[in-house]
């Protein structure tokens, strides 16, 4: 018996030492906006325990002795680690947005925007989700100073020029260089991309930001950082559009009916034009005219006649808008979820987009799949950025450009007068001069489709080796697969018009990008006597292209068996069936050795540099390698004391740079500058 009350006792004491080495912590967590945030995850230091804000914002935790510290996070908020002094912790988190929007992420570096010594610019996410527009350039037209968008098709999907600051090279490319999260993407090939997956986009546009890219940064850098998750209950959300497209209003665009068209004929375009032959001019206006002079000279038989024509004439007035444009519809689904807990987190989408354009036949459709991992502990931090996406654009065979065979021209172009069937046969009215009927023809009898992969995988680990200095690799690859595939219709007036064998065509190409990129080195970051700040980066980095592409064109269709590389004739000598075959391949690389640094001085005076050594292979070897660099200061005059007591200014930062840097992408060939083989045709 008394050694059963012995043990009670002791279990008791242990009990009561415990209990007295825990503390009890209680606060309210707030935003920016003093508005009370629920579901805020609290976590001690120590990591045993923790709880979740009340719907009031309010905590308790009862943490032991030993913690010093508590972390609050919550998925849309800054997380933010606090040390514990006394009972009563109350707590401002301050968004996601507000804290991303101080900063500059460069692709190598993050800085925030004080000291940061180059020209940039910056569109937070709640300006890119949910905009109804496929094509991701799109979306940042008139979003960020110097940024130059124009579109020529209005195709969903379409490729848009891009321009920072302007043009860069006369006879070069002109596009900036693309980073998704540290990995160089294409530029032009946006439509299998979800825009609502990413987070910030950084435009750099002077040398201090597009300089760290050497050879690659002569025409800006465009920086994309997609969505991570945040520690905290899992977060799901839904969201979903649905909307139409109208054809262009023609308010502003005034065209002639078909009384005007006649009119003008009478009084200009015939007196002053070219007869033909037969003395007629061509336009009915004044042709059949009773100011045409030929009128007087003509039978009254004639002259009845030219009345019941011109007359029949001008009962037609055709709108040829409304027989080319439509109403098209778009709708988009996503489901996302993001995460986790202090150690990891995760952010996932799935998404769908469907998007008919207000041509007929001209459609995308969209798939895409996202997953963000990030694991993080003492030493080592690791995120995972994978991204799948697979796009469908369905065309006509000629949708761009100033040409006759482009409906959006054709709409403008043809004269009202003229119908889109013919009386005696019921059908399309086609053949040479009928540009509405032709092109009208063509979105029902000819085809252009693409199908396009986008595949996108990073790794990016960063190891602290000691007092700041840590070990940082970063490794990816890019890779797209576009399949395209084009059909004319033997039975129709375009059909017939195909050189080789009159009978339509069929053509399929294939074209596969594969891109690996590495960059590894050591990172320095210090901050000591709380007024100096040094950042430190050397890197190594090597990038491998491969590409591959393939085309094969089919003639002599059969006319029972369209829209099919089967349907094609074998070509042989005398069928003028010889079906045009033809592909490129190769491989290209960049090798670069580079060195980053920024100096700090009391949150007022920032010094940066840059120096890079970059040889590529698209380069003949006597002046493969260059060496680029940049150099600039900023001074952040906000902070000075001589502007501590005024309120007019929210920012005041002077900055200069200077730097030089290249322009690979002008290079449109492997090993181009070597005069190996080449093809040509000469007498067949």
């Amino acid at each position: 018996m008394r050694k059963v009350v012995l043990s009670l006792l002791v279990a008791l004491s242990f009990a009561l030492t415990a209990s007295a080495q825990d503390r009890t912590i209680t606060g309210k967590i707030t935003d920016d906006k003093s508005q009370a945030v629920s579901g805020v995850s609290v976590v001690p230091s120590e990591g045993r325990g923790g709880t979740q804000t009340d719907g009031n914002g309010n905590y308790k935790v009862t943490v032991s002795r030993t913690a010093g510290s508590i972390t609050f996070s919550r998925v849309g908020f800054a997380t933010i680690t606090l040390p514990i002094n006394g009972t009563v912790l109350n707590v401002t988190l301050l968004s996601s947005s507000a804290v991303l929007q101080d900063v500059v992420v460069t692709g190598y570096t993050i800085r925030k925007k004080p000291e940061f010594t180059g020209a940039s610019a910056k569109v937070m996410s709640k300006e890119i989700e949910q905009v109804p527009i496929a094509s991701f350039e799109q979306i940042l037209q008139g979003r960020a100073p110097g940024l130059y968008i124009a579109s020529g098709s209005g195709q969903p999907g379409t490729v848009a020029r891009v321009n920072i600051r302007g043009v860069g090279s006369i006879n070069g490319g002109t596009d900036p260089l693309y980073v998704l999260d540290g990995i160089p993407i294409e530029s032009g090939v946006f439509r299998s991309l979800n825009p609502n997956d990413f987070e910030t986009v950084d435009v750099l546009k002077d040398a201090s930001g597009a300089g760290q890219y050497g050879s690659r940064g002569a025409n800006g850098v465009i920086v994309i950082t997609s969505k991570k998750g945040r520690a905290g209950k899992t977060l799901m959300q839904y969201r979903g559009q649905f909307g139409f497209s109208e054809p262009p209003s023609l308010s502003n665009l005034r065209l002639m009916n078909t009384d005007q068209r006649l009119k003008y004929e009478e009084e200009f375009l015939g007196p002053s034009g070219i007869l033909n032959a037969n003395g007629t001019s061509g336009y009915p206006g004044w042709d059949f005219s009773p100011k045409n002079p030929s009128f007087a000279t003509s039978t009254p038989v004639e002259q009845n006649r030219r009345n019941l024509l011109l007359d029949s004439v001008r009962q037609i007035n055709t709108n040829w808008a409304d027989l080319l444009f439509r109403r098209s519809t778009f709708q988009q689904h996503e489901l996302n979820a993001s995460g986790g807990s202090e150690g990891i987190n995760f952010f996932t989408s799935l998404s769908t987009y469907q998007q008919q354009g207000i041509l007929d036949r001209s459609n995308l459709d969209r798939y895409t799949f996202r997953t963000n991992v990030d694991f993080k502990t003492n030493r080592l931090t690791a995120s995972l950025r994978s991204y799948a996406g697979y796009s469908i654009s369905s065309g006509i065979e000629s949708e761009a450009g100033v040409a006759l065979a482009n409906p959006v021209a054709a709409a403008f172009l043809e004269l009202p007068y003229r119908r889109l069937t013919n009386p005696a046969t019921g059908k399309t009215n086609v053949g040479p001069g009928q540009t509405g009927a032709n092109a009208y023809d063509r979105t029902r009898t000819t085809t252009s489709n693409s199908g396009q992969f986008k595949g996108n995988l990073g790794i990016t680990l960063q190891y602290n080796i000691w007092k700041g200095i840590s070990a940082k690799t970063t490794n990816g690859v890019d890779y797209r697969n576009n399949n395209n595939s084009r059909f004319i219709d033997p039975n129709s007036f375009v059909g017939g018009l195909v050189t080789q064998g009159a009978q339509g065509s069929y053509n399929e190409a294939n074209v596969e990008v594969l891109q690996f990129i590495s960059t590894s080195g050591l990172v320095y970051n210090s901050e000591f006597s709380s007024k100096h700040k040094v950042n430190l980066q050397v890197m190594s980095e090597s990038i491998r292209n491969k590409f591959r592409t393939f085309s094969a064109t089919g003639f002599g269709i059969n006319r029972t068996l369209l829209n099919s590389p089967a349907a094609t004739t074998p070509g042989n000598g005398t069928n003028n069936f010889i079906p045009a075959v033809g592909g490129t391949k190769g491989i290209d690389g960049i090798s670069s050795l580079f060195a980053i640094g920024d100096y700090t001085f009391d949150n007022r005076y920032t010094l940066s540099a840059s120096i890079r050594r970059d040889g590529s292979s698209q380069v003949p070897e006597k002046n493969r390698f260059i060496n680029l660099f940049s150099v600039g200061a900023s001074w952040n005059i906000i902070n000075e004391k001589f502007l501590e007591n005024q309120n007019f200014l929210q920012v005041a930062n002077l900055r200069a740079s200077y730097g030089e840097s290249g322009n690979l992408n002008g290079f449109n060939s492997q090993f181009g500058f070597i005069s190996t083989f080449g093809g040509a045709s000469y007498a067949g």
